[in-house]
């Protein structure tokens, strides 16, 4: 029993060293900084979203992020029919979609606005198919937010003023 114990404070130490590296990197991080202003991102997460976005420049629209982590319907269209749209296409970081889903539990929790759009896409498709539409709008949140260098604002954007306005 006595080794079992060494080993679960070796283990114990261990994980609060990688804890404080994992908190390092991310307040070096710029991406991840701006990501932790979101709720339910603590290092880790805001750590791994930030590094799998890279240079935001690399997608020019807020909805090619969440179509880089797979969170956009697939199409199967055939000639000239209509859309056809299927499920979430899956294709990119697994890591980045399981993050989303857990931060859609917090954002829920504490975003009255998110709250409420979810609830009306609750009502006509389920609560899985509403979840993956927060995890798109979170997607899109957080290329905003690092597009524009903005934290997180609950509720919708800070308002900005146009140059024509601002005189």
């Amino acid at each position: 029993m006595d080794l079992l114990l060494a080993q679960w404070e070796l283990w114990r130490r261990q994980f609060a060293t990688i804890e404080k590296q994992i908190e390092k990197l991310q307040r070096e991080h710029p991406t991840a900084k701006i990501v932790a202003t979101m709720f339910g991102a603590g290092a880790y997460s805001s750590l791994a979203l930030g590094s799998r976005i890279g240079p935001i420049e690399r997608f020019p629209r807020p909805g090619s992020l969440a179509n880089y982590w797979g969170l956009t319907p697939g199409c199967r269209n055939s000639g000239d029919a209509a859309d056809r749209l299927g499920s979430i296409t899956k294709q990119g970081s697994s890591t980045a979609r399981f993050i989303l889903g857990q931060m859609v539990l917090h954002a829920l929790k504490r975003d009255a606005r998110i709250r409420q759009w979810y609830r009306g896409i609750k009502k006509r498709r389920g609560s899985k198919i509403a979840r993956v539409a927060v995890m798109r709008r979170l997607a899109t949140i957080i290329w905003h937010m690092v597009k524009h260098n903005e934290p997180y604002v609950a509720g919708g954007p800070p308002s900005r003023r146009l140059p024509a306005e601002a005189t």
